[in-house]
């Protein structure tokens, strides 16, 4: 298993596997998906712990429906993801991570396993995510997640 840690616009996730999409603002806006972006599902499972700790109803199904979270709540995500990735930036021991998840049991021992390797890409992603998350939420009531 090979993971791909880049934020991919509409065109780019297009016949890539599953995908998470994160919409800025609602689904149903025409322009809001036009500056979606996906994260496949594999990495996205990674930064799940941070979005359930933040709103505990994404646990319900959100993996696989569509979570409408409120713009403050993602602030606070925001804040579970710098953690996340100084968790990763100060770790070598990949069992000592905090607050990463993993969506299949092959996951997890593939993290650990190449862990050298993950490590720099998914702090990459983390902060591009970041970045992407406070531009998103200026003037936005949500944004959603839609699962896949």
């Amino acid at each position: 298993m090979k993971f791909n840690f880049k934020l991919m616009n509409r065109f780019d996730a297009t016949g890539r596997g599953l995908m998470m999409e994160l919409v800025p603002g609602l689904p149903e806006d025409s322009s809001a998906k036009q500056r979606s972006i996906f994260i496949s599902e594999a990495a996205f499972g990674f930064i799940e712990p941070c979005i359930t700790a933040c709103w505990p109803k994404y646990r319900d199904f959100g993996h696989w429906g569509t979570s409408r979270i409120p713009a403050a709540v993602w602030l606070r995500i925001n804040e579970r993801l710098t953690d996340l990735e100084s968790s990763l930036h100060t770790l070598l021991d990949p069992d000592s991570v905090v607050g990463v998840g993993f969506i299949f049991a092959e996951v997890r021992e593939l993290f650990s396993k190449e862990y050298s390797s993950i490590r720099p890409e998914l702090i990459q992603m983390i902060y591009e995510l970041k970045e992407w998350i406070d531009k998103a939420v200026v003037g936005k009531e949500y944004i959603t997640i839609v699962g896949v």
